[in-house]
């Protein structure tokens, strides 16, 4: 037991021997001072990527072991007069003795500006900068010139347009321009201020120029790097304004009738340039066949359309001497049924059937049909639907009715809508009735007066449909219900005069409005 409380004892004791010896124990001797901190090194270098309005700014900072900000100072100002330097935001750097590099992108600046910049860098022994800044000069570059297309080019004016991109510095631009590739006018120089680096439009007015004829043009630029011109271009004043196209007015007429177009009222806009060609050309609509496309008033024939009818849009086209040209456009409302104006001698398309010697003429000066019927004579003249589709049960029959001369007898107007010889309505001044008959029996009738005179013209207006029929005539209006009977579908019509000379016009038979 006593040697290990010895041998114990005296591992201790060396143990605070050494510990004291590597403390600076014993002998009462005093620690020795620590080392001061250092100031950062700094070191400026060379930009890159210069560019005209700026630069990326280089440098690097060594902390020499205490932690340290950095930035960069710069100037306009090569004797960095206070007052005149600026500072980029500061950088940590770090504690540690490595040499770190540092940057900052610079921009903004002015094209062609020398600027100078070092590097400033502080830690808790103080601070430091280069004592030989480094100096750049921004880029200058000189103008971008675009010369584009002319605008507003009439006879004897037009105007002329470019784009300059001064990239950054006060520019001067203006245009040449002239009949020949010369272009010795000029127009007056322009200016753009500093500081724009985005293409700028620029225009210049021309007057005073030669009909029919082409001039070349070209925009030129400079500034303090240099000059920067477009490429030349061309235009073509106009000999005088193109002619006047006029298709005509508007027209409605009713299927299978010829249709005239009428162009004749376009004009030239100058009698040196007189209109050269016509050409019509169909745009929406059923197509249909014009006889002369090149005439100034082709014909055609309406298509065949359905009750709701349809718009046909045709295009004039006209072009004089020297190839200036207008266009112009008419609509074309087709509407179903029949309808005779009698604008043209048409009385030969009737089905005439006389029983004695009466005549359906036509009316030359007064564009009608005319019947003449003597005493025992009667005249009846018809027009049939022969395509089943386009027979109806609803519709409006009209007519311009205008006695001339009464003779002898029972003298009197009748008019029938068939559907088959024994089944019609017939409207008659010789029974003075409205009638509805189905298989050669009256259904329905209806009385009503009809007093009309000579040399007075009657508007007779027959609207039927399966529930009823109405009739306004002789200032009279009467209607018949006819839903107790069997419909009907009108596949023709009659009109019979007797014992009466007359004139008959705007025959038509047409959809219910």
């Amino acid at each position: 037991m006593q040697v290990r409380r010895t041998a114990g004892f005296f591992s201790l004791f060396l143990i605070v021997v050494v510990f004291m010896a590597a403390c600076g124990g014993g002998g009462g001797s005093a620690a020795p001072a620590s080392t001061p901190a250092s100031k950062p090194t700094v070191q400026v270098a060379q930009p890159d990527n210069v560019s005209i309005t700026g630069a990326k700014l280089k440098g690097s900072v060594n902390p020499n072991g205490s932690a340290t900000q950095a930035y960069f100072q710069w100037t306009t100002d090569v004797t960095f007069t206070p007052a005149n330097v600026r500072s980029t935001g500061e950088q940590t750097i770090g504690s540690d003795t490595a040499l770190h590099p540092i940057f900052f992108d610079l921009d903004g600046q002015t094209p062609g500006t020398r600027i100078y910049y070092r590097v400033y860098a502080y830690n808790s022994a103080g601070a430091v900068y280069d004592n030989v800044p480094v100096d750049f000069t921004t880029l200058t570059l000189p103008p971008v010139a675009t010369t584009d297309n002319a605008s507003l080019i009439a006879t004897t004016t037009a105007t002329i347009n470019g784009s300059v991109n001064p990239n950054g510095l006060q520019t001067d631009y203006h245009f040449v321009w002239g009949p020949n590739t010369s272009m010795t006018n000029s127009t007056s120089v322009q200016q753009i201020a500093a500081g724009k680096f985005t293409a700028q439009p620029v225009s210049a007015n021309l007057t005073g120029l030669t009909t029919g004829t082409t001039y070349y043009f070209q925009l030129l630029t400079s500034n303090s790097a240099g000059p920067g011109n477009g490429t030349m271009k061309s235009f073509s004043t106009t000999l005088n304004p193109p002619p006047t196209a006029n298709a005509g007015p508007d027209q409605s007429v009713f299927m299978e009738h010829t249709v005239r177009l009428d162009g004749s009222g376009s004009s030239p806009s100058d009698p040196s340039q007189p209109i050269a060609s016509y050409q019509w050309t169909q745009l929406p609509g059923t197509a249909v066949t014009l006889d002369n496309s090149a005439s100034p008033t082709p014909s055609f024939t309406a298509p065949v359309v359905d009750k709701t009818g349809e718009i046909l849009q045709f295009q004039l086209t006209v072009t004089d001497n020297v190839g200036l040209f207008q266009s112009d456009t008419v609509n074309v409302t087709v509407n179903w049924g029949f309808f005779d104006d009698f604008s043209t001698d048409t009385t030969g398309y009737y089905l005439v059937f006389p029983t004695g010697s009466p005549s359906f003429l036509y009316d030359s000066v007064g564009d009608r049909a005319r019947v003449l019927a003597g005493a025992g004579e009667s005249l009846i003249f018809s027009s049939q639907i022969l395509l089943p589709e386009f027979r109806t049960n609803t519709g409006v029959f009209s007519l311009d009715f205008n006695p001339t001369g009464f003779n002898a007898g029972s003298k009197y107007l009748t008019i029938r809508l068939l559907d088959g010889p024994t089944t019609y309505y017939e409207f008659s001044t010789q029974s003075a009735s409205l009638r509805k008959v189905w298989n050669d029996n009256t259904v329905d009738t209806i009385a009503f007066s009809y007093p009309y005179y000579e040399g007075s013209t009657y508007p007779i207006t027959i609207t039927f449909s399966p529930l009823s029929i109405t009739v306004n005539a002789f200032d009279q209006t009467v209607s018949m219900n006819t839903t107790n009977t069997n419909s009907l579908t009108v596949s023709y019509f009659e009109v019979w005069t007797s014992e009466m000379n007359a004139y008959y016009d705007n025959i038509k038979l047409g959809a219910a409005p």
